[in-house]
């Protein structure tokens, strides 16, 4: 056939804007008569669909690719097509009949296969003569699949007016990937069966959150700013689930990313308020330190929109992150609690000025993305990577070493967004009682114990974690651990990941009760969340331990360290480490050098390259000391055994005091087949140099009033005015009642474990060494610290060396505190109790509890009995060798002891009573009668009165009763048992 060819210029207007287009149109000499061009429009007529390409495309009728009996359109969208690349249908003549909208049917359907989920695809309807048109746009869901795609005109693109049922719309143009510039390949699609009206088998597109990207729908992904492919793939670490796949280049823009959403939004606002602002997102990053951006708005009003960002802590693994909105960040918005925020967009690496430089250099990533959802998503299950797999109520005398044993899942790079909580006699927990720090592997057992010395004896080791009364647990107490994104600071909420025992319910009695005794997890158990699953652990039974001395001659031993969550660890791939463990480096010292080696299994290479990124893990330096690895990313031939490749780390010069410092970096492996193997964790230890000249404390206290000192100590306990700090050679107290440290104390950042440094004019007050307000000339605040473990010690010999220990941290065990001091059992502010044990009952030392504002001590129970952690004050004017006190400075430093009473019968059995005291509520009283005998355990108010009959009858071998103490008036009390033979008498204080 013979072609007539002339120049075209016409103009085609999109909701873009107007574009001239110059083609080459071909007209046949002798056109063939053309059939009606009608919807529904199948292609599998022998007609001319008048099918023209503009800005890039390639459009031909083909066999169906999947169905070879079915024709279909193949469009090829070129690499570099123009944004608004498209194909035009019914272009000369115009549909035979006009699309048939009304007011109430305004949808299209068109069958659409797409290399890629989340493509936009763009459906334009015009009239041939020019006019009125309509555009709306939605995404494919799946990749190399067939869908049925809906274009709902009433709901227009961005810049297009709705569909008006006046007009005659007669011809459409069908956009793939729209919106998209410099494409860096051609990709096909394949379009057939446009059709008015229709269904989606694709599912419903309603966006809710929180949105898992498990269900079939259109989630609307839009990327922009040179952000590239973000499609939905199944998760490359679980086959079960589907995540969002982004890649992001080296070359996009600083604010490339990705919206999900885009186009209709969610079905209901993000539902902030007040109290909670934010979100959350699992994100797998290739490396650790990328800063992320989270940014929330309404569609169709980009005005409402907010900010906020964090920075990834994980390299090749998994993490939630927290986007905390109610944190804004400089030149960004806050939250308007109420306004409709409905669609949400995340930025990988963003990179512009209005957040601090990006730590990581630029370079192609690809990051993956799931669980988007309002406020905090993680719970307990298998993403909940630390574990509570057993208790521990000890035999020595005052009932320790009391513990707690966790279990690591999964490597934690910070341990402090974890802290756990103990419920004390059914009387839930206190939120966050201690906070866990440093980091943790994978495998690794934590023990937190209420003391050292205790559990050293016991068990053999030390524990991970000395957690003070917080791990004060007795054998009838519930136990809660907590996750924290924002830090899991003691006094604070968190999140409940896991829990032993009904928090609510007092353990005596109760099947899971573990007194003298252990619980211990079964194996592949838990995490359980919040709700205590009792069918997950077994128990030793009450008493089990009760005559142990030692974890290796218990008769029943705690199963200390035998967890297993079913992890099968593979064996013969190659193994990378740190060829050295640590190295030592001044700070401003230049370079150094960090070095990483791979060893075969049998010294034979295997060829495949691997891949492993050293990652910042923890420690007490900060990013702020030390640069991160130079390059992150080392990459092993695969071709020797036993190679070496070398990183530079640098130590930052930074003025001012600070504490000498170390930074943790550990191994992952980002490509190829490989284990981590020791030393798996590389120490960059780091020597301040600034020129000040420091005294241990033994040598400042020798100096005395008067001198001018420089002290480089750690926080013991810190309230309200007074800090005390602490070295290895002895202790000091500041007191500052106004001012920048006063502040730090009020606001957290100085803190019990805070290593701290001051410089001012020691003074004295009352025969105590301080420095005083004024005389602290300079502070300076470093990172956290071990707290110095309380000195066990006896009244006797504080009184005899009293200054030995000033401001220092101690124990002093089963103190009686006098009844008559007790001001009606309650603790009160500004109030000196006498005080004795085993060793003095002179009252030489003396029990403090300080101003209110200086103690969370002031209104607590008054116990008569308990182990008591103080800080060794001094009050006396005219002798400096006397007037020591125990300052109590935290409520859970007091630790109340039963009141207990035994004897031995005349054939040798022994009859004991113990109850708790003070009593509160209900309380347990067990006793041991020894062999058969008539018993009475009765109750006795000061007048003698009988108030109370717990047991009146023949009793054998150890019993347990209850005694309600809620109708009695506060006062003290004798609780009496009487044998045929043996009388015991305990007195107790009843409180309300």
């Amino acid at each position: 056939m013979r072609l007539s060819t002339h120049a075209l210029r016409a103009s085609y207007r999109t909701a873009s804007g107007l574009f001239l287009l110059l083609a080459l149109v071909g007209t046949a000499a002798s056109p063939k008569a053309q059939a009606a061009l009608d919807l529904p429009i199948t292609f599998e007529e022998d007609i001319n669909y008048e099918i023209r390409d503009f800005e890039g495309t390639a459009t031909t009728l083909v066999a169906d690719p999947t169905d070879g009996a079915n024709m279909v359109a193949q469009t090829v969208r070129g690499a570099g097509a123009a944004t608004f690349a498209g194909t035009v249908v019914a272009d000369v003549t115009g549909l035979a009949t006009p699309v048939p909208f009304t007011a109430d049917a305004t949808t299209m359907s068109m069958r659409v296969w797409s290399p890629r989920a989340g493509v936009p695809v763009r459906l334009k309807i015009e009239q041939t003569a020019g006019g009125a048109f309509s555009e709306t746009e939605t995404l494919t869901t799946v990749a190399m699949q067939w869908e049925t795609l809906v274009f709902d005109f009433a709901a227009p693109a961005a810049g297009s007016p709705p569909v008006n049922p006046a007009e005659a719309y007669n011809k459409l143009v069908a956009f793939f990937d729209f919106g998209r510039a410099d494409s860096p390949m051609a990709e096909t699609f394949y379009w057939d069966d446009i059709t008015f009206g229709g269904e989606s088998t694709s599912g419903g597109d309603d966006i809710a959150l929180p949105i898992s990207f498990e269900e079939d729908i259109n989630y609307e992904l839009q990327d922009f700013g040179g952000t590239e492919q973000s499609v939905i793939i199944t998760d490359p670490t679980d086959a079960t689930n589907r995540v969002v796949q982004t890649t992001r280049p080296a070359t996009a823009e600083c604010f490339a990313g990705t919206t999900v959403a885009d186009a209709n939004g969610f079905t209901e606002r993000i539902p902030f308020t007040e109290d909670e602002q934010r979100m959350s997102v699992r994100v797998w990053s290739p490396e650790a330190g990328a800063l992320v951006l989270f940014k929330v708005e309404e569609v169709g009003n980009p005005g409402l929109n907010a900010e906020t960002y964090t920075y990834t802590t994980v390299a090749g693994g998994w993490e939630t992150m927290v986007f905390d909105f109610a944190d804004p960040k400089p030149n960004t918005n806050p939250i308007q609690v109420g306004g409709n925020y409905n669609k949400a967009s995340i930025f990988f690496d963003f990179q512009c000025d209005n957040v601090p430089a990006s730590t990581l250099p630029a370079a192609t990533r690809t990051y993956y993305w799931d669980d988007v959802a309002f406020g905090v998503e993680m719970g307990g299950g298998t993403d909940s990577p630390l574990i509570i797999t057993g208790v521990f109520d000890g035999p020595l005398p005052g009932g320790i070493p009391k513990a707690i044993e966790f279990y690591v899942t999964e490597d934690i790079a910070d341990l402090s967004l974890y802290g756990f909580g103990s419920a004390n006699n059914g009387e839930d927990t206190d939120g966050i009682e201690f906070q866990f720090s440093g980091s943790a592997s994978a495998g690794d057992y934590l023990y937190a114990a209420s003391e050292t010395t205790g559990f050293t004896q016991f068990f053999g080791f030390a524990p991970t974690f000395d957690a003070g009364g917080a791990a004060g647990i007795n054998g009838d107490d519930a136990i809660e651990l907590f996750y924290a994104p924002g830090g899991a600071t003691v006094g604070g909420e968190g999140e409940v990941i896991d829990v032993f025992g009904d928090i609510l319910v007092d353990g005596s009695g109760q099947p899971w009760e573990y007194l003298d005794g252990w619980a211990y997890r079964t194996d592949e158990t838990g995490p359980d969340g919040s709700s205590f699953v009792i069918g997950n652990w077994t128990f030793s039974g009450v008493d089990a331990n009760d005559d142990d001395t030692a974890q290796g001659t218990a008769t029943n031993p705690w199963p200390i360290g035998t967890y297993s969550d079913g992890t099968i660890v593979e064996g013969n791939d190659p193994v990378v480490s740190f060829e050295t463990p640590e190295i030592t480096w001044n700070e401003g010292g230049g370079f150094a050098t960090v070095k990483v080696r791979i060893d075969f299994d049998g010294g034979v290479p295997t060829g495949l390259p691997v891949s492993v990124t050293i990652g910042y893990t923890g420690g007490s330096a900060s990013m702020d000391d030390v640069t991160m690895p130079t390059p992150m990313t080392l990459t092993f031939s695969g071709n020797t055994d036993g190679e070496i490749l070398s990183a530079t780390l640098t130590a930052v010069g930074n003025d001012g005091d600070e504490p000498n410092e170390t930074a943790l970096f550990g191994l992952t492996v980002t490509d190829g087949v490989a284990t981590v193997g020791d030393p798996s964790v590389f120490t960059f230890s780091i020597v301040d140099t600034d020129p000040f000249e420091f005294y241990t404390i033994a040598d400042a206290r020798a100096l005395g009033a008067g001198e001018y000192v420089s002290i480089r100590a750690t926080v013991t306990r810190t309230e309200g005015a007074f800090t005390y700090i602490q070295d290895a050679t002895g202790a000091l107290t500041i007191r500052q009642t106004s001012g920048g440290f006063f502040d730090g104390v009020a606001d957290g950042s100085i803190h019990p474990g805070s290593f701290i440094r001051v410089t001012g004019e020691l003074s004295e007050f009352a025969s105590l060494l301080q420095i005083n307000d004024s005389d602290l000339d300079s502070y300076a605040v470093g990172g956290d610290q071990p707290i110095p473990a309380a000195q066990v010690v006896t009244l006797a010999e504080l009184a005899a060396n009293g200054e030995a220990y000033e401001a220092e941290l101690v124990t002093v065990q089963e103190v009686t505190i006098g009844a008559g001091d007790n001001n009606g059992g309650i603790f009160t502010e500004r109030t000196t109790y006498a005080i004795t044990d085993a060793s003095d009952a002179t009252g030489a030392v003396s029990l403090r509890v300080p101003n209110a504002a200086d103690t969370t001590v002031d209104g607590e129970d008054v116990p008569p009995r308990a182990d008591v952690t103080a800080v060794v004050g001094q009050f006396n004017f005219d002798d400096p060798t006397t007037g020591y006190q125990l300052l109590v400075i935290e409520a859970e430093d007091i630790e109340a002891l039963p009141a207990v009473a035994s004897e031995t019968r005349p054939d040798g059995s022994v009859v004991s009573l113990t109850v708790a005291n003070p009593l509160r509520g209900m309380a347990t009283v067990r006793f041991s009668a020894g062999t058969s005998s008539e018993v009475s355990v009765a109750l006795y108010d000061m007048l003698g009165r009988r108030v109370a009959t717990l047991v009146d009858g023949p009793v054998s071998g150890a019993q347990t009763v209850s005694l309600d103490a809620t109708s009695l008036s506060s006062g003290v009390y004798v609780l009496r048992m009487q044998t045929e033979d043996v009388a015991l008498t305990e007195t107790v204080t009843v409180v309300r």
